[in-house]
């Protein structure tokens, strides 16, 4: 439940960042917002972060590539399928 902190996500990246547009949430990944899951090929093809506090966690929910599925998954496996930035750039 914590927001990422744009501030400090500009300050690791040396670089401004905005939100995408739904338009190219679905020409990057494929799917509309809300609709968008980290276990898709093309999530891959982007920087990936995730916050350290993921890991207190057995399980988690995540989308499941449509607006009416979700996924549980135990944390290690998606954590081993992403290989993500573990990085605290969150409020």
């Amino acid at each position: 439940d914590r927001r990422i902190d744009h501030g400090k996500v500009e300050k690791y990246f040396k670089k401004k960042i905005f939100l995408a547009k739904p338009d190219e949430v679905k020409r990057i990944l494929g799917a509309d917002v809300g609709a968008v899951t980290p276990l898709s090929s093309k999530i891959k093809t982007l920087k990936i972060i995730v916050d350290p506090m993921i890991l207190e966690h057995e399980y988690i929910i995540c989308g499941g590539g449509s607006l009416n599925r979700l996924y549980k998954i135990k944390t290690t496996d998606l954590i081993k399928y992403l290989n993500p930035q573990i990085i605290d750039l969150f409020k």
